[in-house]
């Protein structure tokens, strides 16, 4: 049981992609060090707020809705550094970063 255990917060701190789901209503239920978040209504998923799992999380493994209540929740900017999510971020919110997206096609 408490190697499951370690396998979930691994999961959900980086070790995998596997979500770990918490309570939506009451945003409990994620373990220590990790904060639960409201995707919607009916789903809510502890993330990893550190610098390192944040910035290495939003722009890969989340939807637009949880990247903002992660932001919020975090007091972090998701900045879609390591990916394409210039999409649905914007790749330049702090001009003095002077990012810019860029799409490849290999």
């Amino acid at each position: 049981l408490a190697l499951l255990g370690s396998a979930r917060l691994a999961a959900a701190a980086g070790g995998g992609h596997a979500p770990l789901p918490c309570d939506p209503a009451t945003l409990e239920g994620c373990p220590s060090g990790l904060a639960c978040v409201r995707h919607h209504e009916h789903w809510a998923q502890c993330v990893d707020c550190t610098p390192e799992q944040f910035a290495l999380h939003c722009p890969y493994l989340w939807h637009a809705n949880l990247t903002a209540a992660a932001e919020e929740t975090c007091g972090r900017m998701c900045l879609g550094e390591r990916n394409s999510h210039c999409v649905s971020i914007g790749c330049n919110p702090d001009p003095s970063k002077n990012l810019t997206c860029v799409n490849t096609t290999e």
